[in-house]
């Protein structure tokens, strides 16, 4: 295996045994509660980084959201209108809005419950892109797509908006392994938007657009409270921001009709990304992994009929979630038991519609605890 960079080193947190005091009929430590507080305010740094840096001198295209990046890379790519784009049928709807603006057609090909390629990405017909997902920040398996690409002449576009500061088993960051990768930073770091696009095979010609301008004006009130709340934090406690929140998603039960037509707004990406980014890259890595294994622990010890998607945390990976499959009675007793903590846990994810019809159950069951706000 190569050598890691020295900042994404494997840091361990474990939580004290000897600060305990009782909450209902579990026993939290102080270094409990820090670790679940740091989902709604993570650890920031006093020295800043540019993603280019992490990559590795790449030239970097910044958005707001990685649909946008998407939509950018397959014009890149040279997708127009009606030709098809292969991606995983096991995604968010939303993505779908990225084919829409470039008027591609989508061409789904199945994942199994390991969320690997189920079969042979092979037996797709010829696409003008195959877009290939590293789900929750574990590295997808790329051989596969490549040869697939080596046989129809496709441009692989490498997902990686779960997996920021993640690598695959040689050392390599996830992200600049295919022809172009896809960042969303916002799922990883506490930016009101921000997402990235790096061109790794410039022997193609691939050459990104000029940077657009990055937005000026004040924060959105939303952007401005949100920012307030992480300060509380210290002083609210995450059990009682979750019941918040749960109570406003309650009141706000909206969904976005257009999801798989429009971009998000806003279009410019947040002034944040011009300047070098404050996350404590080491930090994030510790917090992120000692979360997964916390989380883990705590179902097991719930005695809970949970299936974890991925039974092991290799030492190369930051999560961006903890990802199991559990039925519905399994999955009410599992938000029960980490709500009491303060920690969210959703069903995931959104499906298009023309997937949602006939999703296997692997694609109906997976649930997932974010580990940030």
């Amino acid at each position: 295996m190569k050598r890691h960079d020295s900042s994404l080193q494997r840091v361990e947190l474990t939580p004290s045994t000897s600060l305990v005091r009782e909450h209902g009929s579990m026993a939290i430590t102080k270094a409990e509660d820090r670790l679940c507080a740091s989902v709604y305010r993570p650890p920031e740094a006093e020295t800043g980084w540019t993603l280019e840096s992490l990559l590795g001198g790449r030239a970097c295209r910044y958005f707001s959201f990685g649909r946008r990046a998407l939509a950018a890379a397959l014009r890149l790519a040279g997708v127009g209108a009606g030709d098809a784009v292969a991606l995983p049928s096991f995604i968010c709807r939303d993505v779908l809005a990225a084919l829409h603006a470039c008027g591609a057609v989508p061409c789904f090909y199945e994942v199994g419950e390991d969320l690997g390629l189920a079969g042979r990405v092979g037996s797709l017909p010829s696409c003008a892109a195959v877009i290939a997902v590293n789900y929750f920040g574990f590295p997808q398996a790329l051989a596969p797509f490549r040869d697939y690409c080596r046989r129809t002449g496709a441009v692989l576009i490498e997902d990686n908006a779960h997996g920021l500061f993640s690598r695959d088993e040689e050392g390599t960051l996830l992200g600049i392994r295919g022809d172009i990768g896809i960042f969303s930073l916002r799922k990883t770091l506490p930016l009101p938007n921000g997402a990235a696009l790096v061109v790794n095979d410039t022997a193609r010609g691939f050459t990104p657009a000029s940077q657009e301008p990055f937005e000026t004006g004040p924060a959105s009130m939303r952007v401005q409270l949100k920012q307030w709340v992480r300060h509380a934090v210290p002083v609210i406690g995450p059990r009682f921001l979750h019941r918040f929140l749960e109570l406003t998603r309650r009141l706000d039960m909206n969904g976005n009709a257009q999801a798989e037509q429009s971009l998000p707004e806003p279009a410019c990406p947040c002034a944040a990304l011009s300047r070098p980014l404050k996350a404590d890259i080491a930090q994030e890595t510790a917090r992120r992994r000692a979360l997964y294994g916390w989380v883990a622990g705590r179902l097991r010890e719930a005695g809970l009929s949970l299936t974890p998607v991925f039974p092991d945390l290799p030492d190369w990976v930051v999560p961006y979630g903890y990802p199991f499959y559990a039925h519905r009675g399994e999955f009410v007793k599992a938000r029960a038991v980490l709500g009491a903590w303060g920690l969210d846990c959703v069903t995931w994810p959104d499906l298009p519609d023309a997937v949602r019809r006939n999703a296997g159950v692997h694609y109906t069951t997976l649930r997932f605890v974010s580990f940030l706000w």
